[in-house]
């Protein structure tokens, strides 16, 4: 199974595609999802992020795949049962 490692990008170095939900990183520390529209950073619930607060992004990582939620579910009943 490949492991993917999430990678921070520079905002002066590439931007992410357009309307892509994407992780941010802003100048004060605080980490968000949210994308880029236009020449605009937006909040995922779409209120605006000044620009130079951005500094850098990230994609999100994938869902997990359909047999290892089945195998955490299985997990957790069987812990109930104890």
């Amino acid at each position: 199974m490949a492991v993917l490692t999430p990678k921070w990008t520079d905002t002066a170095s590439a931007l992410p595609d357009a309307d892509a939900l994407v992780r941010l990183a802003l100048m004060d520390g605080e980490v968000w999802s949210g994308f880029l529209d236009g020449e605009v950073w937006q909040h995922a619930a779409a209120m605006p992020i000044a620009s130079e607060q951005v500094t850098h992004w990230m994609h999100l990582l994938p869902p997990p795949v359909k047999e290892t939620l089945h195998k955490a579910q299985s997990q957790r009943c069987h812990m109930g049962r104890r």
